[in-house]
């Protein structure tokens, strides 16, 4: 019986330990899947979609008059913001260098809670494949702290995604700092969709 005793507490104490990490885990589910898992929306209704596209553009339009590169994706509902690598870093460092492009955007969204941010960082195809899944990890892993701590209410993801996505053929130095780039992609989560029903 004593036996017994002993083990429920050690349970009890691991639960409790544990607690906050499950809760944790919990808040960042959407973590965990792939990439493009991630770029779906919450169901919605077609009745409800024109009230999350019309949303999507005013804040398009919001950053493209910022100077924000701007472009949707699913019917308007999901906008992608690219920003050259040389706005963030300089050439081959890990370590945020310039955070302007960053706090811009942070300051012209005006409901963060309403979106998951997915940070798709790329880099063009100079370099090993070691080299390339290393910088781009690195990279966003900077970004991802950046938001953490300047811009906490911001749920954001990060992805690696070395040069598997070029824009243009990396065949000039023009083009291969094209390729070298920050997307994030800016998804309605439940939230918006909520307001946009309630509103509806």
């Amino acid at each position: 019986m004593k036996f017994g005793k002993q083990w429920a507490l050690l349970l009890m104490l691991v639960i409790t330990l544990c607690l906050p990490y499950v809760i944790k885990a919990q808040q960042n589910q959407d973590e965990g899947l792939e990439f493009e898992e991630n770029l779906k929306i919450p169901f919605l209704k077609d009745k409800y979609k024109g009230g999350v596209v019309s949303t999507q553009l005013a804040l398009g339009k919001r950053l493209i008059s910022k100077g924000f590169v701007v472009e949707t994706i699913q019917d308007g509902t999901i906008l992608i913001v690219s920003v050259p690598s040389n706005k963030i870093f300089n050439a081959n460092e890990i370590v945020i260098s310039h955070s302007v492009e960053l706090s811009k955007l942070r300051d012209n969204i005006p409901n963060p809670r309403y979106y998951k941010f997915l940070l798709a960082m790329h880099c063009d195809d100079t370099g090993n494949a070691i080299y390339k899944d290393n910088i781009t990890t690195d990279r966003v892993i900077s970004i991802y702290d950046w938001f953490s701590e300047y811009a906490k209410n911001f749920d954001v993801i990060p992805y690696a995604m070395a040069d598997t996505e070029p824009i243009v053929p990396n065949n000039s130095m023009l083009n291969r700092s094209k390729n070298r780039r920050l997307e994030i992609y800016i998804i309605p989560n439940e939230l918006m969709i909520q307001h946009i029903k309630d509103n509806y």
